[in-house]
């Protein structure tokens, strides 16, 4: 133990506690495979009681070492457009020395892009660029992760913010260890820890150009030293390349103004070429990227060819060889027809935008579908369930529609009795029913007046016969006070006197209006019993006659009974009863008391 233990230095003995206090489990780490060799991997296990972690490296190996030879992964984010590739109309050509870059930076670093463009235009450059390495990819970010950052020179600028990593990765990645590799500074978030290598934007110009190379050799001094001091010196020497560059750019550009600059004095001869005054046009054999023919060691992809032609799906393209398009078998890649194209247009990937449009349209669209459900569901239970009738009152439907059956409602809650529907029998048993009334008022009208020991003939002299043919004209049902009296009346004489029953056949009662008159007339026949019986006879056949007659002296008849209700209406003077309805002794006290004061 003490042995191992001087071979190790007090510097590294803190650097081994501080580097075994910051390691956690699912954090990156570079592990040590050699002397001279580190692997990218994570920490699945740490035994501190052994002073051992178990890492789980990106080749599917796992292997347990002492924290010792742990060292913090640095995370490295690149762009396409600048830094590896020169991008065209349609095309683009890679950077020199690409291949060496990756292979350097995928065995030291954990590798992520991040780029400007739109993914659906980026993803054929990545798959291209990084090959086999596109499965190693920490991430894949593109436009619609950036945040807008629009200037007076580029109105649809973007920024890249890191805090999005940071945020993402907290137990791996932060300010410290994180290198984002980017053609323009502008576009970081955080300017400090960027390495912006010279622009790739002339592959003919460029030929020669070992910006890579370069960046690989501040990389190893990033490794080396294990801190971001070599980003900053490089930045210095950036800066200080692209002063002397821009210096040269104004002494050429000058050169070539003079050089360019028209001669006021002498004219074209004829001998001169017409190609030397001829002005400026296309020249065949240039590029896309405005120099001339693009160099044979520079491989020139043209993005055309990693679409699939729409048309040659659907077999109907007509261009043939000339077609820009790729003719392949269709193995699921985008048709050239974008995502505008209805069979093959879900096959392009869309942006963070369009996948929470669609999201809100497919939420939309079930929020529709729930609700016609459930629309469909009551409709069919109401469908299901019988339909209640809806409640009115009978009353109010009779008067409504002008129906005959209200009379003989009113009949049934009055008397207990209603019509039978026959005219014939209805009449006749109408006539029986009012010869059973006059009975019944004439029985307790002498009862009444046998206890009392007093007669309304004494009171009021008169004809009691002229009285009893008298009958009392029919009253409307509007007379209330009139009514009440005789139903009154009628309601004491059944409770206090035995009566037979009627038949169960009635019509609305016609209920005589009591009066001072009809008083009198009560009071002669109680006087002279034998002649209101003897008279009753006439005034019942005479009724008959009267129904069976009635179509012959209809008008005459109704003359007649107007003339009675005139009269009647003239000479009657109601009389208002107070009292209990069973007690008739104090209604018939009441009534001797009215008749004397009158």
């Amino acid at each position: 133990m003490n042995k191992t233990s001087s071979h190790v230095s007090p510097v590294e003995r803190s650097a081994h506690y501080m580097r075994r206090e910051r390691f956690e489990i699912n954090q990156y780490v570079r592990v040590r495979v050699t002397d001279t060799r580190y692997s990218i991997g994570v920490v699945t296990d740490i035994d501190e009681d052994q002073d051992r972690a178990t890492v789980e490296t990106r080749n599917g190996y796992e292997v347990t070492v002492p924290t010792s030879a742990l060292r913090r992964a640095f995370l490295l984010v690149l762009d396409l457009n600048g830094v590896l590739v020169a991008r065209g109309r349609g095309s683009f050509i890679l950077r020199p020395n690409v291949p060496d870059f990756l292979k350097f930076v995928f065995s030291n670093f954990v590798v992520a892009v991040w780029t400007s463009g739109l993914q659906r235009s980026s993803n054929p450059i990545i798959d291209h660029v990084f090959g086999n390495y596109r499965d190693l990819l920490l991430f894949t970010l593109f436009r619609d992760a950036c945040m807008p950052k629009p200037s007076a020179q580029n109105p649809y600028g973007t920024e890249k913010n890191l805090q999005v990593i940071f945020d993402r990765y907290p137990q791996s990645f932060h300010s410290v260890n994180t290198i984002i590799i980017d053609d323009s500074p502008d576009k970081c978030s955080h300017p400090d820890i960027a390495l912006c290598p010279i622009p790739f934007k002339d592959p003919v110009a460029q030929m020669q150009d070992e910006g890579l190379l370069q960046t690989m050799e501040v990389l190893k001094e990033v490794l080396l030293l294990d801190s971001g001091v070599p980003l900053i010196l490089a930045a210095e020497r950036r800066l200080e390349e692209l002063a002397k560059q821009q210096s040269e750019d104004h002494v050429d550009g000058e050169e070539k103004t003079q050089d360019r600059k028209p001669s006021y004095i002498s004219t074209p001869t004829p001998a001169t070429p017409a190609s030397v005054t001829a002005s400026a046009g296309p020249v065949a054999g240039v590029s896309v990227f405005g120099s001339q023919e693009v160099p044979s060691d520079m491989e020139e992809v043209e993005l055309w060819k990693t679409r699939l032609c729409c048309d040659q799906l659907q077999g109907k393209c007509l261009r043939g060889d000339q077609c820009p398009f790729s003719h392949d078998a269709d193995d699921g890649r985008p048709c050239s027809r974008k995502s505008g194209c209805r069979q093959h247009g879900s096959r392009w990937p869309k942006t963070h935008e369009e996948m929470q449009l669609e999201e809100q349209r497919r939420e939309a669209r079930k929020t529709m579908r729930q609700r016609y459900e459930k629309a469909q569901k009551q409709r069919e239970a109401c469908l299901g369930q019988p339909q209640k009738p809806v409640r009115q009152s009978k009353r109010a439907s009779n008067r409504r529609h002008g129906s005959a059956d209200d009379s003989a409602e009113w009949a049934t809650e009055t008397t207990g009795f209603s019509h039978t529907g026959d005219p014939m029998y209805d009449n006749m048993i109408d006539q029986k029913r009012r010869q059973s009334a006059l009975d019944t008022k004439a029985t307790s009208a002498t009862l009444t007046m046998g206890t009392g020991g007093a007669t309304f003939g004494s009171m009021h002299g008169g004809s009691s016969a002229t009285s009893a043919t008298a009958w009392p004209p029919t009253r409307p049902e509007s007379h209330q006070v009139s009514c009440s009296v005789s139903l009154f009346f009628q309601t004491a004489v059944s409770k206090s006197v035995a009566t037979a029953p009627l038949a169960p056949f009635s019509t609305r009662p016609l209920a005589p209006v009591v009066s001072v008159t009809d008083m009198n007339t009560q009071s002669q026949q109680q006087q002279q019993p034998t002649t209101t019986n003897s008279a009753r006879e006439p005034v019942s056949s005479r009724r008959v006659s009267n129904g069976n007659d009635n179509q012959h002296q209809k008008g005459k008849g109704a003359r007649q009974q107007q003339k009675r209700r005139h009269a009647a209406q003239q000479s009657q003077q109601p009389i208002h009863i107070t009292g209990e309805q069973g007690d008739s002794m104090a209604v018939v006290n009441q009534l001797q008391a009215l008749m004397g004061h009158r």
